[in-house]
């Protein structure tokens, strides 16, 4: 039997620019035979990828590695949610109250959202349009697009006012041809 050494599926990895990547599947290439990583994009369009596993291996940082200091305040602000690393604080006080403040705000904005789940736990399109007509007012580009991704709508990037329509849009298109089909 032979040890495939590869990364695991939904294993998280950073590339060079410090963007947060999703490990999909271990792919071989018909033709060349070589192993292709395919991977996606946790920011933006979450476009997905796939790359030679060798160079995927080279260009990537797994997740759990251990980060300067400048390079995890850079990753925490920049990903949402905001990574977890694994460093050790030094003795020095200052830096220890720094890292628990990360922390503390890390483990906020991994909170889940009490909105999304009511949308998510909605059991048709009417009810989640209801859930999100009445909480307009505490919607953010986050709950936005996991509410987009969960109706496999793709919502564009702009202003949330116009995301938030285009995402009723797709609710009530939805609700108008779906609802229905299955009496």
């Amino acid at each position: 039997m032979e040890d495939k050494r590869g990364p695991a599926a939904g294993q998280l990895f950073f590339n060079k620019d410090m963007k947060l990547l999703q490990f999909i599947l271990l792919a071989t290439d018909k033709d060349s035979q070589k192993e292709i990583a395919v991977y996606q994009d946790l920011t933006g369009d979450y476009k997905v990828y796939a790359k030679e596993l060798s160079s995927f291996l080279m260009e990537m940082t797994p997740y759990s590695v251990e980060l300067p200091e400048a390079e995890q305040k850079i990753v925490s602000e920049y990903t949402q949610p905001a990574a977890k690393f694994h460093t050790e604080p030094t003795a020095r006080s200052n830096e220890v109250k720094e890292m628990e403040e990360i922390k503390t705000r890390q483990e906020d904005n991994e909170a889940v959202s009490p909105v999304l789940l009511a949308f998510l736990d909605a059991d048709t399109y009417e009810e989640k349009l209801n859930v999100l007509v009445g909480s307009r007012k505490n919607l953010t580009d986050r709950i936005v697009n996991h509410m987009a991704i969960s109706m496999d709508c793709i919502i564009e990037d702009g202003d949330i006012e116009d995301r938030i329509n285009n995402l009723i849009y797709c609710l009530k298109t939805h609700a108008r041809f779906e609802d229905k089909r299955l009496r």
